[in-house]
């Protein structure tokens, strides 16, 4: 009987980030999904392109025409492109605020991965240590630092330091 083969770890985690992303599209509301999509139109290089074709085609037409609807100095185009870059504006903005929510989630996520990959390396060390003891193997003259590895790592002593070494080089 043939055993099905395991799916290799790193297609289960591209798998698993997959799903992760596909829930947090999913989790956005309508207005998300269409503040994200103006945002994405507004970033692509035909944006500028159609904005100078559309002010070309306006002056001009307002400039030569017999009956221009926005005469010289063109107040209502002004007006217009006014209120455009406050809302297109605000949209970025609103954009950008749920990708730093997302990426905040994303970094505490991380986090917590890299915390439980810490403790179960101590685990694992200190059992190797044990092993090694156990045999007769002197571990401090293969790794020196053993006793600190083998440690539980205090995340708030970590966070302080690094608090001090940010502040110490400003």
């Amino acid at each position: 009987m043939t055993r099905p083969r395991a799916e290799d770890p790193a297609s289960r985690n591209v798998a698993a980030v997959v799903q992760l992303e596909r829930s947090e599209r999913h989790r956005r509301s309508a207005l998300e999904r269409a503040i994200d999509r103006l945002a994405i139109w507004a970033g692509r290089p035909s944006f500028p392109l159609v904005h100078v074709l559309w002010f070309a085609a306006w002056i001009t037409f307002n400039a030569w025409s017999a009956r221009p609807f926005d005469p010289y100095p063109f107040t209502f185009l002004t007006l217009v492109v006014s209120l455009e870059a406050i809302l297109l504006g605000s949209f970025v903005l609103a954009a950008q605020d749920r990708m730093t929510r997302e990426a905040d989630r994303r970094a505490k996520l991380d986090l917590q991965i890299d915390m439980l990959a810490e403790q179960e390396l101590t685990a694992i060390l200190r059992s190797i240590v044990a092993l090694a003891e156990h045999s007769g193997v002197d571990v401090t003259g293969v790794v020196p630092q053993f006793r600190e590895l083998t440690s539980d790592t205090r995340i708030d002593r970590l966070a302080r330091r690094l608090a001090d070494a940010d502040n110490a080089s400003e």
